[in-house]
């Protein structure tokens, strides 16, 4: 064979496997946002001197802790698995953290932040969620990041993440003001 059909042959088999890998990614994304489990995580006002890092907003979530009995196994940077559970008013929340995931229960691979000494021999633990980063178009992300810090700031309620949660993999899914999408909400409220 000579060496130009070998380049040519060579150029093909690595489309194929690029084309293949991107599919697979795709694949993966649109499985865990059909068949994961959804959950309305509450949004914290967000912070003023630093909300954007680009066409995205940055996420910060009311529940993000976890409190434990004892001293924590625990340190920062460790990587975790988070169980999460809804609370009464339908809103998620950490449920335990483990280092390996439990079957069948909903869970998130989060990085510890944060370890605390409650008090009474209890420990308070932060996580960080990878799901932090809510992208939309800049000319939309000033007037959203502006609108959930005003609305968060008066009622948590009213501003929370749809994540959908599927074999430890998260897609967020959308950013709502009350029932209503944060893009739509904009164009509403100009």
């Amino acid at each position: 064979m000579k060496a130009p059909n070998i380049r040519i042959i060579s150029l093909i088999v690595l489309a194929i496997i690029q084309l293949g890998f991107g599919g697979y990614i795709v694949t993966q994304y649109e499985q865990v946002k059909d068949k994961g489990e959804e959950f309305k995580f509450r949004i914290q006002p967000v912070d003023p001197h630093d909300p954007f890092r680009g066409k995205y907003i940055n996420l910060r979530f009311a529940d993000d802790d976890y409190s434990t009995n004892g001293t924590s196994q625990y340190q920062r940077r460790d990587m975790v698995y988070a169980e999460i559970i809804k609370d009464k008013e339908g809103f998620a929340k950490i449920g335990s953290l483990n280092a390996s995931q439990s079957q069948g229960i909903p869970s998130v691979h989060v990085e510890i932040n944060r370890v605390f000494s409650a008090g009474k021999g209890r420990s308070r633990i932060t996580v960080k969620f990878p799901f932090s980063r809510y992208y939309m178009g800049e000319d939309e992300a000033e007037k959203a990041e502006k609108a959930v810090r005003s609305i968060a700031t008066n009622n948590s309620n009213d501003v929370y993440a749809i994540v959908s949660i599927y074999n430890g993999k998260t897609v967020l899914k959308d950013v709502m003001v009350g029932d209503i999408p944060l893009q739509e909400w904009i164009r509403q409220h100009p």
